[in-house]
């Protein structure tokens, strides 16, 4: 194998590891939107808002990486 293509899959296999990395957080961020949404629904206020805060710290953080 020449390396053009080890470099080659080098480069997708660090993509694709962003890119799962990625999901993962958006799953994160998706999970705690829907616990703090639940909470809302049964009047829960605090428990909402942490979950909110927890949601928007990590796509604070997403967004600096």
């Amino acid at each position: 194998m020449n390396i053009f293509k080890i470099i080659a899959m080098a480069l997708l296999l660090v993509m694709v590891a962003g890119l799962r990395a990625e999901d993962s957080l958006l799953e994160q961020m998706s999970q705690l939107n829907e616990a703090g949404t639940q909470a809302f629904h049964i009047a829960d206020y605090p428990t909402a808002l942490q979950k909110w805060k927890q949601g928007l710290k990590l796509a604070r953080q997403a967004k600096h990486n």
